[in-house]
């Protein structure tokens, strides 16, 4: 049977050519989380702070849309650690780029990453303070 024939009986599924183009991708993708959670060592200070911030969240009961503001700045943060981690394995192999160049790209990288932990924390202090200072009636 075709795949044609298989998508018009079933216009909710994916042709088969598509769907087998996305799987190496996707391998790829989380090949490239692996090798970025190995290298490193920053990495294991943000899970260990991601797995506080799930546990924190737990505890205090938090509700489906302050689940996904502290998902995303821990998505963001992850993201950014890994574009981090990119830029600063390619900067010693760039030759044509000066030495002052290449130094200053890898402190903008370290910056964003900075930028981006910075917003996480605030994220999860005022989700986190909000939920324990409420029931004591001294915040709003």
């Amino acid at each position: 049977m075709s795949s044609e024939a298989t998508t018009a009986s079933h216009p909710d599924r994916v042709p088969l050519v598509v769907r087998s183009c996305r799987r190496p991708r996707q391998r790829a993708a989380l090949h490239g989380v692996k090798l970025g959670l190995r290298s490193h060592s920053g990495f294991a200070v943000h899970i260990f702070s991601a797995a506080l911030i799930v546990a924190g969240a737990i505890t205090l009961s938090c509700e489906v849309w302050e689940w996904a503001i502290l998902l995303g700045g821990l998505g963001g943060l992850f993201a950014a650690e890994l574009f981090n981690d990119v830029v600063r394995q390619l900067m010693p192999h760039i030759d044509s780029m000066p030495e002052d160049e290449r130094e200053r790209c890898r402190a903008m990288a370290a910056g964003a990453v900075l930028v981006i932990r910075l917003t996480a924390m605030g994220l999860a202090l005022l989700l986190f303070g909000h939920r324990i200072v409420k029931p004591l009636q001294i915040w709003g």
